[in-house]
């Protein structure tokens, strides 16, 4: 009796597809791409969707940077870069892959830099993110404690940079198309030059860390909340604030948010010994200028 083989390729493409849900994108067109046409075709959307690389080891990644991702890197569209438990991985990238001729066409960037034996390698591939014309949206986690970003692209209009580590970053940003950045920082001077630098910001997320008292608004030389003030947010709708390093008194909340003349969301999250915030009067006399807010939240963190 003769036993039927069923091959790979008599499968229908609804089949394959399926299929290939089961396996990470990187390992699909690891797989699969250039084996025959109908391979190519079926594949085809993942080159358009999140490739991810992460949780590689030396060898696999060695590999994959040799002959696949140069094969299908100026057809994807986005990209997630996880160096989390894969030693020198931005090691082989950077030496391997010319990554801003590489990836050309990438729209969506998404990188966990987490290794704090890396910062070289952060810094030589966040020199090469920079000449990403297509870019319209990045997402950075890293464990440096400075980033500092100039893109060519005029498209970029979303960039998050957040820590890995419980510290703020020094963020300094040349990206003057950001309608959308969420940002942990070290202190309120950085969030100062962001607000003036920035006016075209619709929606900011500030989570500032545990920072010295120095460092602190209180110290913050007062011309620079007149500049603020000759530099409103005429655009920003939303805004969120995260501070519990600082003792905020309600003048130093007024006069950082007053130039938001759009606010529509106002939230702050922080540390307050101010006895003006529990005065009802206080809040009617400021958000009575505020016609624009629908939607407001206030936490106190402070513990006694």
């Amino acid at each position: 009796m003769t036993s039927a083989i069923t091959r790979f390729l008599t499968f229908s493409d609804e089949i394959i597809l399926n299929i290939c849900s089961y396996l990470r994108p990187i390992d699909v067109l690891h797989s699969f791409t250039r084996l025959n046409r109908r391979l190519n075709k079926i594949i085809a959307q993942y080159r358009k969707e999140c490739l991810i690389i992460s949780d590689l080891s030396y060898s696999r990644f060695l590999s994959l940077s040799e002959w696949t991702i140069p094969s299908i890197g100026s057809q994807i569209r986005s990209l997630l870069l996880n160096t989390k438990h894969s030693l020198n991985l931005l090691k082989i990238l950077n030496e391997k892959i010319e990554f801003d001729e590489l990836f050309v066409n990438i729209e969506h960037l998404f990188l966990i830099l987490i290794d704090q034996n890396d910062n070289d390698e952060i810094d030589i591939l966040l020199s090469k993110v920079e000449r990403l014309q297509m870019l319209c949206e990045l997402d950075i986690v890293t464990c440096k404690d400075s980033i500092s970003l100039d893109t060519v692209s005029d498209q970029l209009i979303k960039v998050s940079i957040k820590s890995s580590l419980d510290q703020g970053i020094s963020i300094h940003l040349s990206m003057y198309t950001i309608k959308d950045l969420v940002v942990t920082l070290k202190d309120v001077t950085n969030l100062i030059d962001i607000l003036n630098s920035f006016t075209n910001l619709r929606r900011l997320h500030v989570t500032i860390l545990p920072i010295h008292l120095q460092n602190s608004i209180k110290n913050v030389q007062k011309n620079s909340f007149d500049i603020i003030r000759s530099k409103p947010s005429e655009y920003l709708v939303d805004f969120h604030l995260k501070i519990d390093s600082i003792d905020l008194s309600f003048t130093d909340l007024r006069t950082l948010i007053n130039p938001m003349t759009s606010l529509k969301i106002l939230s702050v999250v922080l540390r307050a010994n101010d006895g003006n915030y529990l005065v009802d009067e206080q809040w009617i006399d400021w958000l009575s200028d505020f016609s624009t807010i629908n939607q407001i939240s206030l936490f106190n963190s402070n513990k006694k």
